[in-house]
């Protein structure tokens, strides 16, 4: 993952895929999968910080905003924004349990704290719960 510098760009983009659903969980469930990663580190760099390795790779400058975006209120596929949203509340328990790791690793750690309980907050579609968003009432 730290190798190839386009790795996560991509596989941003299949996250957003609402079209292929089944292309989105897949890419939101290696995001998952890092978030919840126990490794200690991901590459032989003795000089890495402990912590999460969502913090080692370069990951977190593309999963982190993605993560954040609310999903669309006619969204194609309620499953792959229902998984984003647990990656996301994982992130946000992980931001809970070890604060001092991610303040030491990240400039605007206290804006990005808020902005990701914020985003919890909001609930799957962020934004409001979406139900009944779209109806309209007629009048005769």
């Amino acid at each position: 993952m730290d190798h190839n510098p386009d790795f996560w760009p991509e596989l941003i983009k299949h996250a957003k895929t609402e079209a292929f659903p089944d292309r989105a969980l897949a890419a939101i469930g290696i995001i998952d999968a890092v978030v919840h990663a126990t490794w200690t580190k991901l590459s032989p760099d003795p000089n890495l910080h402990p912590g999460p390795p969502i913090l080692h790779v370069n990951a977190f400058p593309y999963v982190l905003p993605y993560l954040n975006l609310p999903a669309p209120a006619n969204s194609a596929s309620w499953d792959a924004a229902a998984a984003k949203f647990d990656v996301l509340r994982g992130l946000d328990r992980l931001m809970d349990d070890q604060p001092a790791i991610f303040e030491q690793t990240l400039e605007n750690w206290e804006q990005i704290r808020v902005a990701v309980r914020d985003r919890v907050r909001a609930g799957v579609l962020g934004g409001g719960s979406g139900i009944g968003g779209d109806v309209a009432t007629m009048r005769r």
